[in-house]
């Protein structure tokens, strides 16, 4: 009996301490600082026009939301590595980055694993932008680098993931 009325103790406390979410972890440090000034792609015609044939492709009528290239630069271990932070259009404090798979939200000051969730993405051949069908922000990381609004270099450690 008083091994089940441990269990019951153990197992009563443990909902209090943990918490749900992936992890920043892995052997590669990344790190960028959004608060840089920087240039991003401009959607033409051309990019609008792929666009609405992937979604008539799939027969999508959700909501799209789009990432545009920005020339932010991403150290990966401390080498500049360009042309892998992306930047919403729709939700402007939201930033891909698709070296090392992780989505910032510099609003809410959050970090998440956009692979869960549903995190549709499709890419042209450029990779100038990536659209986003049945967007969701994924699972927040338990932890990370936190930063605060306006000063917003960040750093964290993840896998070499790339799914773009």
């Amino acid at each position: 009996m008083k091994v089940i009325i441990k269990l019951l103790v153990c197992f009563w406390f443990i909902p209090a301490v943990a918490s749900a979410g992936d992890m920043a972890s892995g052997d590669t440090r990344y790190s960028t600082d959004f608060s840089n000034e920087f240039k991003k792609h401009q959607l033409t015609k051309a990019d609008k026009d792929w666009v609405e044939s992937l979604i008539n492709a799939f027969s999508y009528s959700g909501k799209v939301v789009h990432f545009v290239r920005t020339d932010l630069i991403l150290y990966k271990r401390g080498e500049a590595v360009a042309g892998r932070i992306y930047q919403s259009l729709e939700y402007p404090d939201l930033y891909y980055i698709a070296e090392g798979d992780v989505l910032f939200d510099l609003n809410q000051g959050t970090m998440t694993s956009p692979g869960t969730g549903g995190f549709s993405m499709h890419s042209p051949s450029s990779k100038d932008f990536i659209v986003s069908l049945n967007f969701q922000k994924g699972v927040p990381f338990s932890y990370f680098s936190h930063f605060n609004i306006g000063y917003n270099k960040v750093w964290w450690w993840a896998d070499e993931v790339t799914r773009i």
